[in-house]
C-alpha cells in the first residue's frame, strides 16, 4: 500500500464530535502565524459548502482533519508565496474529488493546485528526522498520526493535524489540532510518538521554507544590495532558478548579489546572486536565507579597489567550481 494514500479517519472509524477549548495563543514574538482552522461545522463557514444540505456539511467536516490542517498549511504557503490567503477546510475538501469519510495527503495536494494553484510537497516515507528538517528550515507541515494525539485535543483514531513553524522557549512546537478551539505548544517527541504510530516512515507534506520564492529577476524589487557585495552565512541554501537545490554554505561566503527582496513581514530575505562577473544564465543562482541577519554588507578593509578585487577573485572560484561541474561543495 502506498502511505500517501491513506484515508484519516480510516473508513470504519468514529468520528470526532466536538471540539476542546484551549487558551489563545496570542504572541508571535514578531513572526507571522496563520489562523487555526478547527474542523467544527459550526465553525467553519464552508461547510455546508453552497446548496448542500448541514448533514453533509456536518459529516465533512467531523471527517476533514487533513483538510482543515492542510488548510493551515495552505495559508503559509501562500503568504511564503507573497500573497494572503486563508482558506477553510471546506475550500479545501470542495476542491477535490474525495466526498465521502476521510481523506489523504493526495487528496490535499489536489485541493491545493486546484484552490490556488499552489503545491504541496509530500515526504510520507521519509521518517521523523525529515520532519524535523522541514520545522527547522520554516516549513509548515501537514502531518497524519493515530492514538494519543499531541496536547488537549481528545481524539484518539486516524487524525491529521499542522505544525507552524515557530519553537517556543522550551523546544516546543506550533501545533495546530483540528479538534481544539486554537493553536497550542506541544513537545516534537509527542508529535513523533503519534505519528509513528500510524507509520514508522511517517505521513506528511510540507510547505515551501520562509524564504523560497520562486520567482525571475524581472519579478523582484531591486534594492541597495544591487550589484554589491555580501556575506552568505552558513547553512543558506542556493538553489538553481527551476527552484531545485544545488548547495548549502559549508561556511561564511561571498556573493555578488543581482537583486534582493524581504518577503513580507520583512523575516527573511530572498535574492538572486551570480557566479561570475559577467552573469550568464547557466551561472545564474537563486539564493535564500532564512533570517536577514546571516546576509550583510561585506567590507574588505579597504578601499573600492580592494573591493573590486575581492569580486573578482570570488567570482573566478565560483565560475570554475561551477563549470566543473557543482562537485559537491566548493572549497573556501
Amino acid at each position: 500500500m502506498w502511505l500517501d494514500g491513506l484515508r484519516v479517519p480510516r473508513d470504519g472509524e468514529p468520528r470526532p464530535d466536538r471540539i476542546t477549548e484551549v487558551p489563545e495563543l496570542v504572541d508571535t514574538r514578531g513572526g507571522w502565524r496563520a489562523a487555526h482552522r478547527p474542523q467544527d461545522p459550526a465553525k467553519d463557514p464552508r461547510e455546508p459548502y453552497g446548496s448542500e444540505s448541514s448533514s453533509v456539511g456536518s459529516d465533512h467536516a467531523w471527517s476533514g482533519c487533513t483538510m482543515a490542517a492542510g488548510a493551515v498549511a495552505y495559508a503559509y504557503e501562500a503568504h511564503y508565496a507573497g500573497h494572503d490567503d486563508a482558506p477553510w477546510g471546506g475550500d479545501m475538501r470542495h476542491h477535490q474529488d474525495d466526498m465521502d469519510g476521510g481523506t489523504d495527503l493526495g487528496d490535499l495536494r489536489t485541493a491545493w493546485s486546484r484552490y490556488g494553484g499552489l503545491n504541496l510537497t509530500i515526504q510520507s516515507g521519509s521518517g521523523w528526522s525529515a520532519v524535523a528538517e522541514a520545522h527547522q528550515a520554516g516549513r509548515a507541515i501537514v502531518i497524519q498520526g493515530e492514538g494519543d494525539c499531541p496536547g488537549s485535543g481528545t481524539f484518539t483514531g486516524g487524525h491529521a493535524c499542522a505544525i507552524g513553524p515557530e519553537t517556543d522557549g522550551q523546544g516546543r512546537w506550533l501545533w495546530s489540532d483540528p479538534v481544539t478551539t486554537a493553536w497550542q505548544w506541544v513537545t516534537p517527541g509527542s508529535i513523533k510518538a503519534w505519528a509513528e504510530r500510524l507509520s514508522s516512515g511517517v505521513l506528511f507534506g510540507v510547505t515551501r521554507a520562509a524564504a523560497e520564492v520562486d520567482v525571475g529577476v524581472n519579478e523582484l524589487e531591486l534594492t541597495a544590495w544591487t550589484a554589491e557585495l555580501g556575506d552568505l552565512a552558513a547553512g543558506a541554501k542556493v538553489l538553481n532558478l527551476d527552484g531545485s537545490a544545488r548547495l548549502t554554505a559549508s561556511g561564511p561566503r561571498s556573493v555578488s548579489v543581482l537583486a534582493a527582496t524581504t518577503t513580507p513581514g520583512g523575516t527573511a530575505a530572498r535574492l538572486i546572486v551570480w557566479t561570475a562577473a559577467a552573469p550568464t544564465p547557466d551561472l545564474l543562482l537563486m539564493t535564500y536565507t532564512n533570517q536577514l541577519a546571516n546576509l550583510r554588507p561585506a567590507s574588505s578593509g579597504g578601499g573600492s579597489d580592494d573591493v573590486d578585487a575581492a569580486i573578482q577573485e570570488r567570482d573566478a572560484e565560483w565560475e570554475e567550481w561551477v563549470l566543473a561541474g557543482a562537485p559537491n561543495q566548493p572549497q573556501d
